[in-house]
């Protein structure tokens, strides 16, 4: 299958453009360890609320080692490696970073069709630094634009409060339980309806 990330970048810059008014994202292409790729820019805030320009890009196979350096259990778990390179080689995994280095990230997160042939988003990752600054939010924003589908599933533990609360103001609804995952801790699932 061929991508045209003409299309998609152009794509993404129209319609993030209504959803951050004036602060509109703009597309760039960058060179990444030799290839072409489109970027993705907007504005967000640090933790000492200074505005800071960041940049979402497709994640690239050379990327695997700056995205298990973020990510505490892809660090430890192999099953958690292979499925993040999977979802690189796939051209399913996109990259938060600052806009002026775009080859360290701030986050990750991955879209794919898994869930009974659904758009689904398995995995948000943000670096323990830029937690709290708007990077997960403009990661989950950026894959649902990506899937541009009447509805978008996720999942995430019960446990993990600071997700459950960034996906309610997303406007994701709970949309059911799976027990028996993780002992003691099921598993929430999320939809959002696209307008």
């Amino acid at each position: 299958m061929t991508i045209n990330f003409a299309i998609i970048a152009n794509f993404l810059v129209q319609t993030m453009t209504g959803l951050f008014g004036t602060v509109a994202p703009s597309c760039v292409y960058r060179d990444f360890y030799g290839f072409s790729v489109p970027e993705v820019h907007f504005a967000a805030s640090n933790r000492k609320g200074e505005t800071m320009s960041l940049s979402i890009r497709q994640a690239l196979a050379e990327d695997i080692h700056h995205l298990t350096g973020i990510d505490a259990v892809a660090r430890i778990d192999e099953r958690r490696r292979e499925q993040l390179a999977q979802a690189i080689r796939a051209r399913e995994c996109w990259i938060a970073c600052e806009a002026n280095d775009a080859a360290t990230p701030l986050g990750y997160g991955c879209l794919d069709r898994s869930f009974f042939g659904e758009y689904f988003i398995p995995l948000v990752v943000v670096s323990d630094a830029s937690r709290r600054t708007g990077v997960g939010r403009q990661l989950m924003t950026h894959l649902e634009r990506v899937a541009s589908a009447q509805k978008v599933f996720t999942s995430t533990n019960t446990s993990n409060l600071p997700m459950r609360q960034l996906l309610a103001q997303l406007g994701y609804q709970h949309s059911g339980t799976i027990e028996n995952l993780d002992p003691g801790d099921p598993e929430l699932v999320f939809v959002k309806f696209m307008r």
